[in-house]
C-alpha cells in the first residue's frame, strides 16, 4: 500500500518551483497534455502486424524464437510510441497523426524511416527538457522530483540537467512501490543517444519486474533491449552504440539489496558514518583495487566504464554486482549518478563530505542540501581538494528507513 504525505509533497513542489525555476504555469499545462512516459507493451497488446514482422531473422532467414520475437517487437513499438510522443510534444501533432495513421497500412520500415526523418528535423527543439512533478518515473530528457512512502521507507529523489553541461538530461529514475524496487540509470555521454539508452533501460527493466521477473532477469531484459535498439536489427543502417550505467535496489522489511553495473553508486549511512558503498565499475578504480596504478592515474582513467548495459550481451550472475545490507532504524541510503559522486570524491576516492550531508537534516532538507552543493561545485569549477569539478547531469535518491 502506498501512503502519501501531503506536506512532504507540498514542500517538494515548493522547493522545485523555487529553486529549479519552474515558475511558468503554462509550461506545466503544456507538458501535461501528453503522456509523460511510454510503457513497454505486453505481447497481448502488440499489434499482430508488428509481431509478424519478426517471424525470421532478416539477415539469416532463420525463424526467431517466441521470446526474441516479442522483445524485438516491443523494442520497435517502444521506439514508435516514444517518437510519436516527442513529435506531439514539440508541436508536430499533424505529422504524428499522419505517421500513426500509416500503421497497419504501410511497411514498418517505411513508417520508421518517416518517423526518424521528422524527429531529425525537430532535433533542435528536442533538447528542451520536460518537467515531471511527483511522478514515479523520470526518463528521456525529463527532470523533476520523485516522492514516495511505502512501509518503513521514505523516498525522495531529484534529477537535474546540471551546470555548464548538455541541455539534455541523460539520467533516468524509477520507483515501483508494489515491487518495492527503485532504479537509476545514467546514459553514457560519450556514446550515441545517452538519453535514449537510459530511457530504454528503465522502461524495459520496469516491464520485466512488473511481469514477475527477478532483478537479475530485469537487468538482462533491459540490456538486450538497449542492444537491439542500438543495432537496428529491423532497419538497415549504421550501428549507433548506446549504453548506460544502471543500479537497482529492492527494499524488503529491513533488508536492502543493490544490483548494479557502471558507476551509479549506492551508499548506506548509519549514525553519520558510511556503512557500505557499492563499487564503481570504472577502469581507474578497477586498476586501483588491483594495486596496478596510483591514485593520480586512477583518477585520469576513472571516466572509462568497465561494465554497463547495452555494450554487449550480459550474464546476470557474472556481470551484475549484488550487495545486501541489513538496515537499522534511522539508516539512510543514497543512490546517486556520477554527476554527484565525482564532485564529492577527494584525492583518494573517499566521500566523507557527502556522507556528512546525507546524515544531516530532515529528508527534504538533505536532498536540497546535496542538490545545492552539487550545483555550487559545478559552478565553481574547482573542488575543495583542488580537483576539477565535473559538469554533468546529476540525480540523487534518498531513502530513509524508519520502522
Amino acid at each position: 500500500m502506498v501512503e502519501s504525505d501531503s506536506m512532504l509533497a507540498y514542500d517538494l513542489n515548493k522547493w522545485l518551483l523555487s529553486h529549479l525555476r519552474l515558475s511558468t504555469p503554462h509550461l506545466l499545462q503544456e507538458d501535461r497534455r501528453y503522456d509523460a512516459c511510454v510503457y513497454v507493451k505486453p505481447p497481448e497488446q502488440i499489434p499482430s502486424y508488428i509481431l509478424n514482422f519478426f517471424k525470421v531473422d532478416p539477415k539469416t532467414g532463420v525463424p526467431l524464437s517466441g521470446g526474441l520475437k516479442v522483445l524485438l517487437a516491443q523494442v520497435l513499438l517502444h521506439e514508435l510510441e516514444e517518437g510519436l510522443r516527442l513529435l506531439r510534444r514539440l508541436g508536430h501533432q499533424d505529422i504524428a497523426n499522419q505517421i500513426q495513421e500509416m500503421q497497419g497500412h504501410y511497411h514498418l520500415l517505411t513508417i520508421l524511416e518517416n518517423l526518424r526523418y521528422h524527429l531529425q528535423g525537430a532535433k533542435g527543439k528536442n533538447t528542451q527538457v520536460e518537467w515531471i512533478l511527483m511522478g514515479t518515473k523520470i526518463r528521456h530528457n525529463q527532470m523533476g522530483v520523485i516522492e514516495q512512502k511505502f512501509g518503513p521507507y521514505h523516498l525522495i529523489g531529484v534529477t537535474d540537467l546540471g551546470v555548464r553541461y548538455k541541455s539534455c538530461n541523460q539520467d533516468a529514475m524509477l520507483v515501483m512501490p508494489e515491487q518495492r524496487v527503485v532504479a537509476m540509470a545514467d546514459g553514457i555521454g560519450g556514446l550515441a543517444a545517452g538519453e535514449t539508452a537510459s530511457c530504454v533501460a528503465i522502461d524495459f527493466f520496469e516491464y520485466a519486474l512488473s511481469r514477475g521477473h527477478t532483478i537479475g532477469q530485469g537487468f538482462v531484459y533491459a540490456n538486450d533491449a538497449v542492444l537491439y535498439r542500438s543495432r537496428k536489427l529491423y532497419l538497415d543502417g549504421p550501428i549507433a552504440t548506446m549504453g548506460a550505467s544502471f543500479l537497482a535496489a529492492r527494499l524488503q522489511e529491513n533488508q536492502i539489496q543493490f544490483a548494479h553495473v557502471g558507476d551509479v553508486k549506492a551508499m548506506v549511512v548509519r549514525q553519520g558514518k558510511l556503512l557500505k558503498a557499492t563499487n564503481d565499475h570504472t577502469h581507474g578504480q578497477d586498476l586501483l583495487q588491483s594495486h596496478l596504478v596510483d591514485f593520480v592515474t586512477a583518477r585520469d582513467l576513472n571516466h572509462i566504464l568497465t561494465r554497463t548495459l547495452g555494450i554487449d550481451h550480459l550474464c546476470a550472475h557474472r556481470d551484475v554486482e549484488i550487495t545486501e545490507v541489513a538496515l537499522e532504524p534511522g539508516d539512510r541510503v543514497l543512490l546517486a549518478t556520477d554527476g554527484v559522486t565525482t564532485n564529492f570524491y577527494d584525492l583518494y576516492f573517499q566521500l566523507d563530505e557527502l556522507v556528512e550531508l546525507i546524515a544531516q537534516g530532515n529528508p527534504v532538507a538533505t536532498v536540497e542540501n546535496i542538490w545545492r552543493q552539487t550545483q555550487r561545485r559545478m559552478k565553481s569549477g574547482v573542488l575543495p581538494h583542488g580537483l576539477r569539478a565535473k559538469p554533468d547531469n546529476f540525480s540523487l535518491l534518498l531513502i530513509e528507513y524508519q520502522p
